[in-house]
């Protein structure tokens, strides 16, 4: 290539043409000459430097092409010159294209100097001053993609030298992020990296960071565009801020960063503002990102948002990472990173789940990844789906909660729906945490189809549904839905958008504002997007509406979060209540707070409602006044279903209480627990304070919870109430603290109508009563029946062991003749300490003078009758299900269950569909009041659970699912109406089915705990090491058992609430595992914490009788770790004894069950086999196979052996470096079977620690006392003399206390 001059009279033109100077200085910069360089043929490339604008510049290919100079040394560009070539494509073609400058001659260290962002003039020449402060070897000029690199002519102008880096060039106003790709490919295929340098320029061109990395095509559906979806990941080894030290600052500091193309999203910003919502919900973790102007070799690629990958990082998903040698205990459980995945089976690791959900598993990565890191994964997935979608579900400590963080669920939920990301479940980010049983939902992600870019929801506003439901991946919908069932959950839902929209986190103008604010910073930016992507006025992919301008697509973005604000609101019935059957559902503390604003300044002072879950008013008592007031008092009905308000606390002065003041009205089933207090001046109560004329009727409360009234007049239910009120209370309890200055009594403090109260009991203190008004007191009418209290002269009285042991319980329910009260005893569930009201808890009967929960005493049955005397519709209508099976104790369903007789059914659905295996089929048939079953077993079993299922319509039709039944056995083949039956279960009220179809539902018959098994009985730990213990039990019809672990000495070893034992210090310690609530059985594991841990690399196999006969054989020896598998390899060093031809001694060790060793065999005689294992191993036992014909000759397996272990390699069976391991004597486990492996298992000895006498695993003051007196010959209890031989002598005198000493002054 030549050099060139400029021509001085274009020169002159361009100078005359030229706008105001800023960098450049005709004192110092000058036109600069160099090299020719380009992509294309030296020869055109002169045209371009020729001084003659009718000649041009121009490349072979429309795709790429540059042209510039090589200037020697680095110089500092200040300006260009450039001129379009002639005709009208020259101008058009020079548009959206670039000036570099760079250091490499690859232009991998390129950096943008100016780009034109204008339409030049046809076929005139223009100037542009650069402000790029660093100086450049390189300089060129790349055409835009499609434009043939055509230039008429190019200058460069400027000063050498190196320059600095205190300014750079921007495209816009965004940053530009420019990325050279080695031989300047650009990357068309997802998931290959491609060796690349980034360079991000921001702050207006006073910053830049520039880092090596590798540059990939991302994504599913946005790797098939043009302009692909990217990630690139820091390739210096290091993690970087992105924009270090700029306004928006990346928090983290991570090695991969996406780069969002937006192709379906005309706005370019759904994604910042989807993510702009997420940060107004306060969710964990919202990806940052920042929009910015990509350059990829040189080429305008329009606007991207740059944005944090979703990996693990403490800024981004805060989880542990794991390595390869993660694979067992406490390690093994985390953290993971996975993803409900529609495109699932793209990765590496992925599996379908149990209930059809399609699973990506991303971390551990898939370099690392161990098969019992998917195991784990895998299964702790399907656990926490079977417990979604189980029966239990809504159970709030076995249930989901226990296995979902709702919390995170619920923001990632609420924010996808804000955002109206149809795409929402097709990408659901989850994550699980070492040592935590939960998983967690998020980040929210792909928002290209979201804020009504998805023609399926158009317009989003009119559609009253979820989001989430218009589109499926795998099951994941279902999974949405059973959570969102839980009512604690939706009402805990309804809690979080409430907490943010009275924060103002949700304000319409708002949020509508930070669209504007995104518009105002991408408005340049998407100028050049669409002018170098056309398709604005194109409809993509589910595109509903195309408007024709950018600003109108933001419009559409605008209005819609302004408006979603209150579709959220109505949805989750914000600022009022949700009504079923005119009945408003009160599901939270919020609501409960609206509830009581409807009733006192609503006028809705008649109002129905009903608990919907338990509540917690812990965060809502500044927010609550009791409902009711005296000018407009509670005249409506409340159900609390059975559930349980917890936190309610409150302060006043007269009639405080949840019911403030009260007309004619019904007040039921509900439970204030332990945590509850009101506190009053008079007329206090946790239910009612105060009544002035009307009927109140009062049924199912317990209170638990304290009761205060610094005047008069205080009660669990009731205050006081005046001459014209009526008190009807019947099945309630009160087991609180209740105390007034006078008329303080356990239910009605008092009441100068009418008081009536029945199958009632109190067993707390009540302070300030007057005596016979202890339980409660009215002046003109008092009726008390069948009450109870343990010294009131108003009732009967009981005693606590009467309270504790059940028959307070049996004794109310049969004076009332029927079963009010319940109380879990010995069914295998935890104790209750007085009766509760609570359905599932157990029935009390008595036998044999005992109060107990349990009918049946495990009698086998061959026959059994099913008898339902109550639907969940009522006494008469029609009763259906599926199918009917018995279970045994590990819930396996007996095989030969058979239906004799029954109920004929409607046409081809009688009894006999009932134990046909199918629940396609069902019994479905009329119902008055009483219908039953009859099935025999085929021999006799023992019954400890059953299962009915639903039927096919359950769903439509769940009137017809029962709610009362009972169970009978019986020895003799018996018609259903015959004496003989023995009740085995009984259920009352009982609602465990639910309206779902075809789905089982376990009822387990109360049972007390037969067995409780540790995983291990005994272990040898070193100090830091951690051991999982687990443990079984049965019968597995048990429930929610909560075991309790204990260290007998922590300084030991310690052990948690999962059974994890960590080894803290030396010495011995036993884990107990225990679960005092409902059994006194236990299991225990002994730990010994030792320094080193024992094992010997050399053993000697000792064989001293056979069974009978002159012949020995086996097939295989093998030893087996402290894992239980077998230690390869094992060599063969020395043996006695003879052999048989072709079976030798080495074909013990020779790890094939089709050779064996076999040789004579004298009496009294030892055989001995020498093995070295290569390396010392610690062993948890050996492994004895029979040989090929055993089974022929039994006689000849070994009776009586012994196992020894040395670190000495040695020949000599009596030398003292063999210690004993094992010993077997006349031992006939070895079976008359060919080819059988039988494992025998040992423990090592425990160490001998020198000095410590006493055996406590510690040298200490102790051992020294207790060797002192043995020496003078005195009783040490449990001393051991080969602790005290310290210098292993043979003795214990004087030398071995100095020595002890000396261990102890040392330690």
């Amino acid at each position: 290539m030549k050099r060139i001059l400029y021509s001085l009279s274009l020169l002159f033109s361009l100078l005359l043409s030229s706008s105001t100077l800023n960098a450049y200085d005709s004192a110092t910069d000058h036109l600069l000459e160099g090299t020719i360089i380009c992509s294309g043929a030296e020869t055109k490339a002169q045209a371009a430097f020729d001084g003659e604008a009718s000649t041009y510049y121009s490349t072979n290919s429309p795709a790429f092409g540059w042209v510039g100079l090589d200037l020697g040394e680095p110089h500092v560009i200040t300006r260009i010159g450039f001129t379009p070539a002639s005709g009208w494509q020259g101008a058009d073609r020079m548009f959206l294209s670039l000036f570099e400058g760079a250091n490499s001659p690859d232009f991998m260290d390129a950096i943008p100097l100016y780009f034109i962002g204008e339409r030049p003039a046809t076929g005139e020449a223009a100037v542009a001053d650069v402000n790029v402060s660093r100086g450049f070897r390189y300089v060129r000029y790349v055409g835009g993609t499609g434009s043939y690199c055509n230039i008429a002519e190019l200058q460069f102008y400027g000063h050498a030298g190196v320059g600095d880096d205190s300014r750079f060039y921007q495209i816009t106003n965004l940053p530009t992020l420019s990325i050279h790709v080695k031989d300047n490919i650009l990357p068309t295929v997802r998931g290959e990296d491609f060796e690349s340098n980034s360079v991000l320029i921001y702050e207006d061109g006073t910053m830049l960071q520039e880092y090596p990395i590798q540059f990939r095509v991302r994504g599913n559906f946005s790797s098939t565009h043009e302009n692909k979806a990217f990630r690139m990941k820091y390739d210096d080894g290091k993690s970087h801020r992105v924009m270090k030290g700029g306004k928006n600052e990346s928090p983290a500091k991570c090695k991969k960063w996406v780069l969002i193309n937006s192709y379906r999203d005309k706005t370019l910003m759904r994604n910042p503002v989807a993510w702009a919502m997420a940060k107004r919900g306060e969710l964990q973790w919202t990806p940052w990102s920042q929009v910015v102007d990509l350059v990829v070799n040189g080429d305008y690629r329009g606007t991207y948002t740059l944005a944090d990958a979703v990996t693990i990082d403490k800024n981004r998903i805060r989880i542990t990472e794991m390595t390869e040698t993660d694979t067992e205990g406490e390690a093994l459980t985390g953290g993971y990173y996975i993803e409900a995945d529609n495109n699932y089976s793209r990765e590496t690791y992925h599996f379908l789940s149990s209930h059809g959900n399609t699973m990506s598993v991303h971390e551990p990565d898939e370099d690392i990844m161990q098969p019992a890191q998917f195991q784990y994964i895998k299964n702790t997935w399907n656990d926490m789906e079977n417990i979604v979608f189980g029966k239990d579900y809504t159970d709030p400590e076995a249930g989901l909660r226990s296995v979902v963080d709702v919390e995170s669920f619920l923001r990632w939920f609420l924010i996808s729906e804000f955002n109206g990301n149809t795409d929402m479940i097709c990408q659901v980010f989850l994550y699980k945490e070492r040592a935590d049983d939960h998983f967690y939902t998020g980040p929210v992600w792909d928002a290209d189809l979201a804020l009504e870019n998805d023609i399926t929801t158009y317009p989003a506003n009119e559609r009253m549904d979820w989001t989430y439901k218009v589109r499926q991946t795998g099951k994941y919908s279902q999974l949405v839905s059973r959570i969102l069932s839980d009512p604690s959950v939706f009402a805990q839902l309804q809690e979080i958008w409430a907490k943010l929209r009275k924060k103002g986190a949700f304000n319409p103008e708002d949020v509508a504002a930070d669209v504007d604010s995104i518009r105002r910073e991408i408005r340049a930016s998407a100028d050049l997007n669409f002018t170098r992507w056309p398709y604005l006025n194109q409809e993509l992919s589910l595109n509903p509406q195309v408007p024709g301008s950018w600003e109108l697509e933001v419009d559409r973005v605008r209005n819609y979060v302004y408006n979603r604000v209150a579709w959220m609101d109505e949805m989750l019935s914000y600022g009022t209540l949700r009504k079923e059957n005119g009945i408003y559902q009160i599901a939270s503390g919020l609501d409960l707070c609206t509830f009581s604003q409807m009733v006192n300044e609503g006028g809705q002072n008649d109002a129905k409602a009903e608990l919907v879950s338990d509540i917690n008013m812990a965060s809502y008592n500044a927010d609550f006044n009791p409902i009711g007031t005296s000018t407009a008092p509670f005249n409506g009905t409340f159900n609390g279903n059975g559930h349980t308000i917890s936190g309610l606390n409150l302060t006043g002065g007269e009639a405080v209480a949840l019911f403030s003041y009260c007309g004619s009205c019904e007040l039921q089933n509900i439970v204030f627990d332990e945590t509850c207090r009101v506190e009053g001046s008079g007329s206090v109560a946790m239910l009612c304070g105060n009544v002035r004329n009307g009927a109140v009727t009062i049924s199912g409360v317990e209170n638990h919870g304290t009761v205060v009234a610094s005047g008069n007049a205080a009660g669990a239910l009731v205050g006081s109430g005046r001459l014209l009120s009526v008190f009807t209370i019947t099945n309630c309890s009160n087991t609180g603290s209740i105390t007034a200055q006078s008329n303080a009594a356990a239910l009605v403090g008092t009441s100068a109508g009418k008081l009536s109260m029945e199958n009632c009991f109190n067993t707390g203190v009540i302070t300030g009563s007057a005596e016979g008004k202890e339980f409660g007191f009215a002046t003109k009418s008092l009726v008390i029946n069948n009450c109870w209290d343990y010294t009131s002269g108003q009732t009967l009285n009981m005693t606590p062991a009467q309270v504790e042991d059940g028959e307070l319980c049996y004794l109310i329910n049969d004076n009332a003749g029927k079963d009010i009260w319940r109380q879990n005893l010995d069914n295998g569930r935890e104790r209750d300490m007085w009766p509760v009201l609570r359905k599932t808890a157990g029935m009390v009967y008595k036998k044999d003078g005992i109060y107990t929960n349990i009918l049946s005493s495990l009698v086998p049955y061959r026959y059994f009758k099913l008898t339902f005397t109550q639907l969940q519709g009522g006494q008469n209508g029609v009763l259906q299900f599926a199918e009917f099976d018995l279970l045994n104790d590990v819930l396996e369903e007996a095989e030969n269950l058979s239906g004799y007789d029954g109920p004929e059914g409607f046409g081809g659905e009688g009894w006999i569909n009932a134990t046909d295996d199918n629940v396609g089929t069902k019994y479905c048939g009329s119902f008055n009041g009483n219908s039953s079953f009859l099935f025999d077993a085929g021999s006799e079993i023992s019954v400890y659970g059953y299962r009915l299922y639903t039927a096919n319509d359950t769903q439509s039709s769940p009137s017809r699912n029962p709610s009362s039944w009972k169970l009978y056995g019986s020895n003799s083949r018996l018609d259903a109406s015959d004496a003989g039956w023995q009740l085995i279960d009984e259920r009352k009220d009982d609602w465990t089915m639910q309206p779902t179809n075809y789905e089982p539902y376990d009822f387990y018959i109360p049972m007390s705990l037969k067995t409780l098994t540790l995983s291990k009985q005994q272990a040898m730990l070193l100090p830091g090491e951690e051991l999982q213990l687990d443990y079984s039990y049965t019968p597995l019809t048990i429930q929610n058992l909560s075991p309790k672990w204990v260290s007998t000495d922590a300084d030991v070893a310690t052990v948690d609430e999962k059974g994890r034992v960590v080894a803290v210090g030396l010495g011995k310690t036993d884990i107990v595992l225990s679960v005092p609530s409902i059994s006194t059985l236990r299991d225990t594991c002994s730990i010994v914490v030792v320094k080193e841990r024992p094992g010997h690399r050399y053993y000697q196999f000792a064989i001293d009788a056979i069974r009978s006969g002159g012949t020995i054989q086996l097939a295989e020896f093998d030893l087996l770790d402290a894992e239980g598998k077998e230690v390869t390899p094992l060599t063969l060093y020395a043996y006695t004894g003879s052999s048989v031809d072709s079976h030798p001694h080495s074909d013990l060790l020779d790890d094939s069950y089709y050779t064996k060793y076999c040789g004579s065999y004298s009496a009294g005689t030892t055989l001995y086999i020498y093995i070295d294992a290569g390396k010392k191993v610690t062993l948890s036992g050996y492994r004895l196979t029979t040989a090929n014909d055993t089974q022929r000759y039994p006689g000849r397996n070994p009776a009586s052996w012994s196992l020894l272990g040395s670190n000495v390699k040695s020949k000599v069976p009596g030398s003292n470096v063999w210690t004993l391991l094992d010993r077997r004597e006349n031992d006939n486990t070895l079976g008359a079977v060919n080819y059988t492996p039988y494992d025998f298992f040992f423990t090592y000895p425990t160490p001998i620690i020198p000095g410590d006498v006493n055996g406590d695993g510690l040298t200490s003051l102790l051992d020294y006392e207790a060797m002192r007196a043995y020496i003078v010959g005195k009783q040490v209890e449990g001393f051991s003399a080969e602790a005290a031989d310290i210098n292993a002598d043979g003795k214990v005198n004087a030398q071995d206390l100095m020595r002890l000493i000396h261990i102890l002054t040392e330690e």
